[in-house]
């Protein structure tokens, strides 16, 4: 019934777009993902990865190559309907990682999420949850897994997985809806199987035909009347949540999204001793280009504000997060009030000193990163409090109207 001492391996999809990013987020990967063991890194260019990191890195990162996998882009694009090719082709490489490389239980990881503080993805403080696999009636032990959240709502991703699996769609309110896309996601493999079956079930009662999981996902993509009809996150997340409650524990975790790399943020724009409002936090217009040093400084401000991770997506023109009003409140409770009158929460003469001290170890230096992150306080969740995605979300597909979430500016 102990679960101290267990762990899971990790699973990366790496292109080439993100081969810049990767340099910074596997490092954080190996040194903050606590028990995470072995680290699979999943690439097109699996070859040129392994060689230029050869010798770099533990024995625990294992490169492999995209032609590992029963299907390509090759197979996906023979279903002319299917309109984003590579994004099908990069959720069934995450999905079918488990199955191909032979993992139990694995974290799926954005390749430009940058880890700044140490996490758990495993609960080791509740015991495993015994459940009767139904393909072999042996008794099986599933660990509890901590679940970050976030209130994003997109009515495709819920209908494919109900047509998939068929699950019930998650009811779009504001306040209570959770949804799993927060760029990683822990899976358990007992429960990874259990969706392959299930929606290998379903298509084969539907159509008097047995295709594998992949294959049926293609075909049930290939219907949908949508450039995105799918998330691996939200499937396995909600998933897991209505047929395995009981190993879902909801942790929150302090993310962002963006800014894209060559971006870092000079703070709001208000007025000296205006308190700022949310648009002014997060203003599109407040991010300065810097190619060379722009993600070195955003990272240097992530850390120091005590951000747990980021994502810095390559669209992103500034930064969003899509949080719960709950989940703030609780990550923040303990957390510094910000002062907006005192601190932009942007780039400064301080950080610019600080930033130039990296890497010495003097006391000097280290005197002056403190004062650096002193002068973030209360940053992280006058930021990260911020739910910024506005509008609604509707899409009708023959006679289906899809559930619509409306988002409201929420400052707490």
């Amino acid at each position: 019934g102990d679960t101290s001492g267990q762990t899971l391996d990790a699973v990366i999809l790496v292109a080439s777009k993100d081969h810049h990013i990767f340099q910074y987020s596997l490092p954080s990967v190996l040194k903050h993902l606590r028990d995470v063991n072995n680290v699979y890194v999943i690439a097109s260019e699996a070859d040129k990865l392994r060689e230029q990191y050869n010798g770099k890195l533990e024995p625990r990162v294992k490169f492999i190559s995209e032609t590992s996998f029963p299907f390509s882009i090759k197979s996906i694009s023979s279903h002319s309907k299917i309109q984003m090719v590579g994004w099908i082709l990069q959720q069934l490489l995450k999905l079918c990682a488990g199955d191909v490389l032979k993992l139990e239980n694995y974290v799926v990881l954005d390749t430009d999420m940058v880890w700044f503080r140490d996490v758990y993805f495993i609960d080791h403080r509740s015991p495993p949850v015994s459940v009767v696999d139904p393909a072999s009636g042996a008794t099986i032990h599933l660990p509890v897994m901590n679940y970050a959240t976030t209130a994003q709502y997109t009515s495709p991703y819920y209908y494919t997985a109900s047509e998939l699996v068929g699950i019930g769609l998650p009811e779009p309110n504001i306040t209570t809806h959770r949804s799993g896309i927060v760029h990683h996601m822990p899976m358990a493999g007992h429960i990874l199987r259990e969706i392959y079956r299930t929606a290998e079930d379903i298509y084969e009662a539907k159509h008097s035909k047995r295709l594998q999981f992949w294959e049926v996902v293609i075909e049930i993509v290939a219907q949908q009347n949508t450039a995105h009809p799918l998330s691996e996150y939200d499937l396995y997340y909600h998933y897991a949540r209505q047929k395995y409650p009981k190993t879902v524990n909801h942790r929150p975790l302090a993310m962002a999204n963006g800014p894209k790399v060559g971006l870092y943020y000079l703070g709001h724009k208000g007025q000296p001793g205006k308190v700022a409002t949310a648009p002014d936090v997060l203003d599109r217009g407040r991010f300065q280009k810097d190619r060379e040093k722009g993600l070195l400084r955003q990272m240097f401000m992530d850390s120091l504000m005590g951000f747990d991770a980021i994502a810095y997506h390559h669209y992103a023109a500034r930064r969003y997060c899509d949080t719960l009003v709950e989940d703030t409140v609780k990550r923040c409770q303990n957390e510094p009030v910000w002062n907006s009158t005192t601190t932009s929460c942007g780039w400064s003469d301080t950080l610019e000193e600080a930033f130039s001290h990296i890497g010495s170890t003097d006391n000097a230096a280290q005197m002056q990163i403190q004062r650096a992150k002193e002068s973030m306080s209360g940053c992280m969740c006058a930021i990260w409090s911020q739910l910024i995605r506005v509008g609604d979300f509707r899409l009708k597909r023959k006679d289906v109207s899809y559930p619509i979430m409306k988002y409201d500016v929420i400052t707490v």
